[in-house]
């Protein structure tokens, strides 16, 4: 039975780290209708300077980078203007936190050793990085982060720099995550044993502290994109709260005494 929670815990943590939700609808391009913002005209298959396609198959018919054969990806055939940037993809996002911070991660293909990708990253128009795929028919990946600003939405572009007739190359799996704010990584306790229990949880969960029956302490509960999803308040050792609203998953939970961290640890709720 150990052996088995054991087991159940880990599967849960692995799950936890690698599928966290794409705040970017369709960045996998899986809909070839689904709307984003281009300077490239719609043509299948992409043959002439300044064409896209949303395919199965890429340049020198290469699948994929997810679902090799049946996934989706964006195939551009470069401009063949060497004085002009052109937006390749740009998406308005909804719903982002003002203050908390984003990862934003792509992957990107050259059509051939001469045909390089080189892309400016623009969020909410200031250029964070630009993208220099090296990599001759394979796919290679590229990552930022970024910290949320003001107003209710934040405007992503990818822009080629590479605005020849040699710039031509496919782009994929277009992933936006939440990363954690400061201080929301699992760290021991500063006190014997604070923790939340029982783990996995059903309904319920208490808090228990070693040798305290009567501080006060404060709880979070941080969903797995980072979002607040409960608060405790004056919580006393032994006291029960309700988590029966939560959906099943991993949870990252932090304890306070007194407006100290005391631990942040994770939690599974079934």
């Amino acid at each position: 039975m150990r052996l088995s929670l054991i087991c159940t815990l880990a599967l849960a943590f692995t799950a936890f780290a690698g599928f966290a939700q794409n705040l970017i609808p369709n960045g996998n391009f899986s809909s070839t209708t689904a709307s984003f913002d281009t300077d490239l005209d719609y043509v299948c298959p992409a043959n002439t300077e300044g064409d896209y396609c949303i395919s199965v198959f890429g340049w020198n018919n290469k699948p994929d980078h997810t679902n090799p054969g049946t996934g989706n990806l964006l195939n551009v055939d470069g401009f063949s203007f060497w004085d002009l940037e052109h937006l390749v993809w740009g998406k308005s996002i909804n719903g982002l936190d003002t203050g908390s911070t984003y990862e934003l991660s792509y992957w990107l293909r050259n059509r051939n050793s001469s045909t390089q990708a080189i892309l400016e990253v623009l969020v909410d128009s200031i250029a964070m990085d630009t993208a220099y795929c090296t990599q001759s028919g394979e796919w290679q990946k590229f990552s930022l982060t970024f910290t949320k600003g003001s107003g209710s939405t934040t405007r992503i572009e990818f822009v080629s720099l590479k605005n020849d007739d040699y710039g031509d190359f496919d782009m994929d799996d277009i992933f936006l995550k939440s990363v954690y704010p400061a201080g929301i990584t699992t760290s021991p306790s500063t006190y014997p044993d604070t923790r939340l229990g029982p783990n996995p949880a059903d309904e319920s969960l208490w808090l228990w502290v070693e040798g305290s029956e009567s501080e006060l302490h404060d709880v979070q509960l941080f969903d797995q994109s980072g979002r607040v999803v409960k608060n405790v308040n004056d919580l006393v050792p032994g006291q029960p709260f309700d988590v029966s609203n939560l959906a099943a998953g991993l949870y990252i939970y932090r304890v306070f005494k007194q407006s100290e961290l005391v631990t942040t640890q994770k939690v599974l709720i079934k």
